[in-house]
């Protein structure tokens, strides 16, 4: 990493390296680049100018393209019966219209859809 021109943009202190987590995995971070400047401005100026070389590592699934390509896989793969009742396979052969229609959603961090809620006393 190259952060000597992140450093000339105005209001930016430093650049800080984010090491990336050892198993256990838990809530560790991912690893990256702080920019730490004294406003929000200068720092997304500061991270715009950083020469990064981002390396994937060992987990090359966590790639966009390749997490969908799993996802998919995955999802065709027969699912483990927990219930049975009743037979599903003739209810469909008795109807006598039906569609059919697969969706694709990408991974959502679950933190996003629940409320907020934290307290912090100062």
């Amino acid at each position: 990493m190259t952060n000597a021109d992140a450093l000339k943009v105005k209001g930016v202190s430093q650049t800080v390296m984010i090491d990336t987590f050892t198993p256990p995995w838990g809530f560790q971070p991912l690893g990256g680049v702080a920019v730490i400047a004294n406003n929000t401005w200068s720092a997304f100026q500061g991270r715009k100018k950083l020469n990064i070389s981002w390396d994937d590592g060992r987990t090359p699934a966590t790639i966009p393209q390749n997490s969908k390509k799993n996802c998919r896989r995955t999802a065709r793969k027969p699912g483990k019966v927990v219930a049975k009742k009743g037979n599903v396979d003739n209810i469909f052969a008795a109807v006598q219209r039906q569609w059919k229609q697969k969706y694709y959603l990408p991974h959502l961090a679950h933190a996003t859809m629940e409320p907020l809620v934290a307290t912090a006393e100062f």
